[in-house]
């Protein structure tokens, strides 16, 4: 028995049954992205929780700065959902133009890309000469 498989079974099938629920800020789901990596529960993220997360882990939202990046799983998930949106959906990204957008969100910009790839939210070619966005 792959325990992996069960525990993503489960994690799916109560996302699922919060979506079947429409209900306030306090209890609805906020959508996974679909090339997570890693599906657990990390992702069951509600709507005031994203809110309260971009609300105190960003200085400003235009531009895009963030205060720091947390060690807390869901704080990640949100964080680069919101820093991903920098992005262009079909577009091919050189290491250079990467950190280009991401050195002024972040400091330490080389862990945030590191994580946008981690997490599935973008790819790169193996000699990392190309970056994009997942569809």
């Amino acid at each position: 028995m792959d325990i992996c498989k069960d525990i993503k079974s489960c994690v799916l099938a109560i996302y699922e049954q919060a979506f079947e629920h429409k209900g306030t800020l306090e209890n609805t789901i906020i959508p996974i992205h679909s090339h997570a990596s890693y599906v657990d529960d990390r992702y069951l993220i509600t709507e005031q929780e994203r809110n309260h997360i971009l609300e105190t882990t960003f200085c400003s939202f235009e531009p895009l700065v963030l205060k720091n990046f947390s060690a807390k799983e869901k704080k990640k998930v949100v964080i680069l959902t919101k820093i991903a949106e920098q992005f262009e959906s079909g577009r091919s990204y050189t290491e250079k133009e990467v950190n280009q957008i991401l050195r002024p969100i972040y400091e330490d910009y080389t862990t945030v890309r590191r994580y946008l790839i981690m997490y599935g939210f973008m790819e790169r070619a193996k000699d990392g000469s190309s970056y994009w966005m997942t569809e």
